[in-house]
């Protein structure tokens, strides 16, 4: 049944392409093609009876090919026009959204408001609606059975908000006419924040989805920006500490905040004191951005290089912890270049990291979380390296935050 459909198909297409069809619209073309066939197989039924009854075998066969090229004539014509009467006609029209004052950024609790905007190249029936969605997308690795190759990479998808509007009403819209249709809805109080990561990435768009009989879909889409918003909060006397114990030192990271927005300038002081004399290479302060999806098969990759577009990526892979862990350097500093302690003179420095913007603030899904963690690394020349971690929570709002202390600029 399957191949005597695909070959009813491609007759009705190889009539579709004759003279007296191809330059038709899609209701009347495919009606004559219909029409081209009936009326052919017919007529040389006819012609044939006929011709042979008065003419004998010659009289057949020229009657049947005269009444063929007759019944493919009428049978087209006929059929265009049934065609043109029955059959809807195909919409063309291009769609847009546009948001009030033209923003596309808001806050949780916010309303986001504006407009689907139709223009009609053709006349046709329609409806339609628009779609206020927010959906994560979360990858990890996956072993491979062998695991003698590179684990395998996969790809997730999760809806966690989806709010419809029939914003178009069903009715006609005329050939060359404009209409626009207003739409609200509100975001959540409690909305994930817009991320654009690499392994936890959420997105929150405003579709539009016109209903009606196309050759391809009639529909448009906008990103809007949902904030991450932070509540003004005092830091403790003194800010933040963590320390690192080594058999040669101690490492202390002091930072005055551990709230920040993207755009802003982190500030650090670290403080080393030596247990013993010892040379040091190097000495830097890191930024890092961590995405953790809990599925994945134990791997933690320190990317080096990524390339957004094509969305690829070089890093060094190690097995450890559970599930998969991306961890990426966005800003660094060195502190102080080759440094020799002396035991018990302890030495200090500050540094500063610049936080991007880019809309990747900290978050966390039952599928996936990114954190940031400010990290100093004191190198060892004939000890192992020294390294003290603090996290930090970034949001994408500026805040009033408190002044730096004295001497951290």
């Amino acid at each position: 049944m399957k191949g005597a459909s695909n070959g009813w198909d491609r007759l009705l297409s190889l009539a579709e392409r004759l003279p007296l069809a191809r330059h038709l619209p899609e209701g009347p073309r495919r009606g004559a093609a219909y029409g081209i066939w009936a009326g052919g197989l017919l007529m040389f039924v006819v012609g044939a009876l006929l011709g042979g009854v008065n003419r004998g075998a010659a009289g057949l066969v020229i009657a049947a090919i005269s009444g063929a090229c007759l019944g493919m004539i009428l049978g087209g014509g006929l059929g265009s026009l049934f065609g043109a009467l029955f059959t809807a006609p195909t919409a063309r029209a291009t769609v847009s959204i546009e948001f009030d004052g033209g923003k596309k950024t808001f806050r949780p609790g916010e309303t986001l408001s504006g407009a689907v905007e139709l223009h009609a190249q053709s006349g046709f029936k329609c409806g339609g609606r628009a779609c206020f969605m927010c959906r994560g997308h979360y990858a990890h690795n996956r072993a491979r059975p062998d695991r003698t190759a590179a684990p395998e990479f996969v790809r997730e998808s999760r809806q966690y908000l989806l709010q419809q509007e029939q914003v178009i009403p069903a009715g006609r819209m005329r050939q060359g006419s404009r209409a626009r249709y207003p739409f609200s809805f509100t975001v959540p109080s409690d909305a994930i924040p817009t991320h654009h990561g690499y392994a936890c990435s959420v997105r929150w768009t405003v579709n539009a989805l016109i209903d009606a009989i196309t050759e391809s879909p009639l529909e448009a889409r906008e990103e809007v920006f949902v904030e991450s918003v932070a509540q003004p909060a005092p830091s403790p006397q003194g800010g933040y500490e963590s320390r690192a114990e080594a058999e040669h030192c101690q490492v202390t990271l002091a930072l005055p905040r551990a709230i920040c927005a993207e755009g802003d300038t982190l500030h650090g002081h670290i403080v080393v004191v030596p247990k013993n004399s010892f040379d040091s290479p190097q000495i830097r302060a890191l930024l890092l951005r961590i995405e953790h999806n809990p599925k994945g098969d134990g791997d933690i990759v320190y990317v080096g290089q990524w390339d957004a577009k094509t969305g690829q990526f070089q890093g060094e892979r190690r097995r450890g912890g559970e599930g998969s862990t991306y961890v990426w350097l966005e800003d660094e500093q060195v502190v102080a270049g080759s440094v020799r302690f002396e035991s018990a003179e302890p030495r200090s420095w500050f540094f500063k990291l610049d936080i991007p913007m880019q809309w990747r603030p900290t978050f966390e899904t039952k599928d996936g979380q990114v954190n940031w963690k400010v990290g100093v690394m004191v190198a060892g020349q004939d000890y192992p390296d020294v390294r003290a971690f603090h996290e930090v929570i970034v949001h994408t709002t500026q805040i009033e935050l408190p002044q730096p202390e004295p001497g951290m600029e």
